[in-house]
C-alpha cells in the first residue's frame, strides 16, 4: 500500500481505517494523519494545540494542518487486530 487517505471512499472505507498504521521516520502518527503518501515520502497531519486539540484554520474555517515529509511507512494491520 502507497498511499492511503482518510478521504478516500469505497465499501470497505472504515474497516481500512481502523486497520492502517502510519510512521514517518518510524515514529507512529496514525492519529493525526490525514493523508500518507509512501512513495512522496510525505504525510499531512492535523496541527495540535499546546494541549493536543486539533483546530481550525482561522482563514479557510478548515482542520489546520501540516505537510511533513521524511520515510513514510504505511502498515496494514491483520483483520481482527485493532489499528491505532
Amino acid at each position: 500500500m502507497s498511499r492511503v487517505s482518510i478521504f478516500d471512499s469505497g465499501p470497505d472505507r472504515w474497516e481500512l481505517m481502523h486497520r492502517v498504521r502510519v510512521f514517518l521516520d518510524d515514529v507512529e502518527v496514525t492519529r493525526q494523519c490525514q493523508i500518507a503518501d509512501e512513495e512522496l515520502g510525505e504525510v499531512q497531519l492535523l496541527k495540535r494545540d499546546a494541549d493536543g486539540h486539533s483546530y481550525l484554520d482561522r482563514v479557510t474555517r478548515e482542520p489546520a494542518i501540516e505537510i511533513k515529509r521524511g520515510r513514510v511507512r504505511i502498515e496494514l494491520t491483520p483483520k481482527g487486530e485493532a489499528g491505532a
